[in-house]
């Protein structure tokens, strides 16, 4: 492998800069980091030139940062580095998430310890080291003379001043976000773009396979794919902000539950289950009963509505089961479960999500059903509601869909009429 022979002067300044701390041109062994940063410029130059296998991608992003790289990471070009081997997490497993690009911009730190309020958990969120968010956020404020944050040992909180620069900032950043897609959207030759977000517990696999089932018949809209992170606070930016980094999801949802904030379209209903560790007994039943969950430790999402409220209740009538609250879903809470040996209630399309959970069937002593489908903005373009109702007539939810864009713009009927689950939906949800 290229570059990989270094002194130790020059292993030494790795180490010191994985850690944040400054590393000086001038210091003595230098030559070898310029001989790596030329290096990863070659490396990126092929990374980012054409198609390649995902077999092939992981290849060449291990010579890049130059040690083992997770078999589940995924990469999505076109990708920047300085010279690659300060590209790692503490678990050495890389990862892109919804930033990508060059995560060392100083504005991608301070949105993130903003909004998570921890320097710890803005260096997870971005997958760098916690040193190296509180190096960009340090030299940013000492270069412009400003205070964003107050420290304490419990987290960061920004400073008036910082709160209004992150307002700044993120406005700037939506509207150059804005101007670029209004850009691409005008060299497109009049194909527009749905931005469809998909991450590892959303993963799109149903509208991916419904609009390819169409191949051909929709040469007027190209479905982009965009990379998400799972947790709580990310996903829920992007929802408030649909429309702007993302058009579309596909996820779970209780009927009602984002009319504030998005449309929905229904495509299916399904009853919660139970996911199993492989190892469980149970995980070789079946179907299971309420009584069959005694003396198991259930995590189920915190009491807020809708189906998981209604299992909850129904569990709670077996004192024997250990209800165990979480706030949220994301890998780890899967990871927990596998390890620990409990039993998770999960949104029903997650079937597969985790190869040592196995989800069993319930049988409830009531419906506890919950929507699956698309969540969409509430002033959605015309591309958008071409796509949707285009998705819609795939599933057979309508009979004469608007299929083109020119035909939504032609149409006078409200656009909301696909937002929520058909009348066979419906049913399907009575007879659970």
């Amino acid at each position: 492998m290229a570059g990989t022979m270094v002194s130790t002067q020059a292993e030494d300044m790795l180490t010191r800069d994985r850690s944040g701390a400054p590393v000086s041109p001038t210091e003595p062994g230098y030559e070898a980091i310029a001989a790596i940063i030329e290096h990863a410029k070659q490396v990126r130059a092929e990374l980012n030139a054409g198609y390649h296998t995902p077999e092939r991608t992981h290849e060449l992003f291990e010579e890049l940062v130059s040690h083992p790289v997770d078999p589940t990471f995924r990469l999505n070009a076109p990708f920047r580095t300085d010279f690659g081997r300060n590209e790692h997490d503490t678990q050495g497993a890389v990862k892109r998430g919804r930033e990508g690009g060059d995560h060392t911009e100083y504005g991608h730190a301070d949105r993130a310890a903003a909004q998570t309020g921890s320097f710890a958990k803005a260096g997870h969120r971005l997958h760098i080291s916690t040193p190296a968010v509180a190096k960009q956020i340090n030299t940013f404020e000492k270069e412009y003379g400003l205070t964003l944050f107050d420290r304490s040992r419990s987290g960061v909180q920004l400073t008036k001043a910082g709160k209004e620069f992150v307002e700044d900032a993120q406005m700037i950043v939506r509207q150059c976000e804005e101007s670029l897609r209004r850009a691409q959207r005008r060299s497109t030759d009049g194909i527009a773009t749905v931005r469809l977000g998909v991450s590892i517990l959303r993963p799109g696999r149903r509208i991916l396979d419904l609009w390819q089932r169409d191949a051909g018949k929709h040469t007027d809209i190209r479905l982009e794919l965009v990379s998400m992170p799972d947790d709580s606070e990310a996903i829920n930016d992007i929802i408030t902000h649909l429309g702007e980094d993302v058009d579309l999801i596909s996820t779970v949802f209780d009927t009602g539950y984002w009319d504030d904030t998005g449309n929905t379209l229904a495509l299916d209903s399904e009853p919660l289950c139970v996911a199993v560790p492989r190892n469980h007994a149970l995980a070789r039943r079946a179907r299971l009963t309420l009584k069959d969950l005694e003396g198991t430790r259930i995590r189920i999402l915190k009491r807020h509505r809708g189906a998981n409220d209604t299992a909850r209740d129904l569990l709670e009538q077996y004192p024997a089961i250990d209800l165990i609250d979480i706030d949220h879903y994301d890998l780890d809470t899967f990871n927990d479960c596998a390890e620990s040996g409990d039993l998770l209630i999960p949104e029903p399309v997650w079937a597969g999500i985790h190869p040592q959970l196995v989800n069993v069937a319930v049988d409830w002593p009531e419906p506890v059903i919950m929507h699956y489908g698309l969540l969409y903005p509430l002033d959605a373009t015309p591309v958008i509601r071409a796509f949707i109702s285009r998705i819609a007539a795939l599933s057979g939810l309508t009979d004469s869909p608007h299929s083109t864009i020119q035909e939504v713009f032609a149409s006078a009927l409200p656009f909301g009429d696909v937002r929520t689950a058909p009348e066979r939906t419906n049913r399907a949800a009575e007879h659970q």
